[in-house]
């Protein structure tokens, strides 16, 4: 293994405070990152691991920044003169936010993870630099550099000129309180009548025409704004208005229909009830039926007379024909007993038949019976009896 000269352990103790990882130094130095790796914890070591974070992180912003160690000298000198004028606290503002110092200290050589890229996500938080110059705008003592001093630069004015018109600012100071007090109190709701209104002929005081523009300004806003909600309000009443005219002409249109009808229907009312007869409120129901039925026919009279002839010869047709099935009710009834008693003695000679044939069956068929009969009636003479008599009797038997 070749061992680490104190020249090689400058470069990388150089590369590790420039964030570089453990895979780039090695890459740069030609060394395993084991190596480096102990060569930097010895040397956190011997030096105190929180002195070197502090160091690393102070290196890391300033190359952020694209600040140099020149400049760290120049603004500390800086520092040290507005601290003679006691100020203190308005230039002293840390552009590195919350997010960022986790950011740095999610460093591989803080966590023993040596995977991850510090140069990468410095990068990606390059945003850092725009955030110190927005914190320069933001700071009173930058604003008051940057604006006095090179106001009074670009115009020629003198220290004493300034002082003299700060002085007279300040003296004026409690007029200006006065009349920030009587802008406050006039708020949208004041009539435009009451706004108190100032004329003036002579030019106003330097010192006095930030308060009067703001009271004009103030004024004018007010209004604006009043007229801007007369004008609203004139707007709503004219679309009210128009609603208003609108809803009367539909309400005359009604009304002069409802009165046209009206007048329509009491003429039509007197009409059938003079020359017909016809009290259309006690027919009302009838008559609506019978209109309703002229409708289908489209109110042609031959049609709906044609129709009328049509029904009255179906009626008496209908007539006829129902005295003709009432005449043939009776012989319908007639037939129907017959057929009832037709049906009776069918079924008597169907039970004879049946009882024949079981004699038949039993081998007394017609031959047998007449037989049967003849030897009965010779017997019946032969004793001078009956024979009608013998029969009853042979069958008692």
């Amino acid at each position: 293994m070749t061992k680490i000269t104190k020249e090689v352990k400058e470069i990388i103790i150089t590369k590790y405070l420039d964030s570089k990882t453990l895979d780039k130094i090695s890459e740069e130095t030609g060394f395993s990152k084991g190596s480096i790796f102990n060569t930097i914890k010895a040397w956190k070591k011997e030096i105190g691991e929180d002195k070197v974070d502090e160091v690393r992180r102070f290196k890391m912003r300033l190359n952020q920044s694209n600040i140099s160690i020149n400049d760290c000298l120049i603004g500390f000198r800086i520092a040290k003169m507005l601290k003679k004028f006691d100020i203190n606290d308005e230039f002293e503002r840390d552009f590195f936010d919350e997010y960022e110092e986790n950011q740095l200290l999610s460093n591989p050589l803080y966590d023993n993870n040596n995977s991850s890229d510090l140069t990468e996500k410095i990068e990606a938080n390059n945003f850092s630099v725009q955030k110190f110059n927005n914190n320069h705008n933001n700071n009173e003592i930058y604003d008051f550099i940057s604006k006095v001093y090179q106001g009074c630069k670009n115009y020629g004015i003198s220290p004493d000129e300034l002082v003299n018109w700060a002085k007279n600012l300040i003296e004026f100071a409690p007029h200006l309180e006065d009349n920030q007090n009587w802008a406050n109190k006039v708020n949208t709701d004041s009539d435009e009548s009451q706004i108190p209104y100032i004329k003036s002929y002579t030019i106003p005081k330097v010192s006095e025409l930030s308060t009067y523009i703001e009271r004009e300004k103030r004024r004018h806003t007010i209004i604006k704004r009043q007229i801007k909600l007369l004008n609203d309000y004139k707007v709503d009443l004219k679309n009210q208005i128009n609603k208003k005219v609108k809803q009367l002409n539909d309400i005359g249109k009604k009304e002069n229909f409802t009165l046209q009808y009206l007048r329509w229907y009491s003429s039509q009312h007197e009409v059938l009830m003079n020359n017909y007869n016809i009290d259309i409120k006690q027919v009302y129901g009838p008559f609506a039926k019978a209109i309703d039925d002229f409708k289908k026919y489209n109110f042609d009279a031959v049609k709906i007379l044609n129709l009328y002839e049509s029904i009255e010869c179906l009626k008496e047709e209908f007539d006829s024909l129902k005295k003709i099935i009432d005449s043939q009710l009776d012989t319908r009834n007639d037939l129907y007993q017959q057929t009832i008693s037709l049906k009776a003695q069918v079924y008597k000679l169907e039970k004879k038949i049946k009882k024949v044939e079981e004699m038949e069956d039993l081998g007394f068929g017609a031959k047998e019976l007449e037989q049967l009969s003849s030897l009965v009636v010779y017997i019946a003479s032969d004793n001078n009896i009956d024979k009608n008599e013998a029969i009853q009797k042979f069958l008692r038997c």
